[in-house]
């Protein structure tokens, strides 16, 4: 059951990836927003959700991921990524 999770979460990643650099910034943030109800306590790659996001200047949703991922680990690489952006 682990490994069919993780298999669709990259998978999802790809997809996000693949979104971001063709600009449908849009289409990325709705696929992060999908990963993170699926499990709410993954910091994996929320960097690249924060970088949406403030491209986007959607300040209020990475003032409230940010302070998520805090809550989470505030020691993670992803969450001092997120912390950051915040200005």
């Amino acid at each position: 059951m682990v490994n069919y999770c993780s298999k669709i979460n990259h998978n999802l990643l790809l997809k996000i990836t693949f979104l971001f650099f063709l600009t449908e910034l849009d289409a990325a943030i709705a696929t992060f927003r999908a990963l993170q109800k699926e499990d709410p306590y993954r910091l994996d790659n929320l960097d690249a959700y924060s970088n949406l996001l403030y491209v986007k200047d959607l300040r209020v949703e990475l003032s409230h991921l940010a302070h998520h991922a805090w809550e989470v680990d505030k020691y993670r690489v992803e969450t001092c990524c997120v912390v950051g952006k915040i200005s």
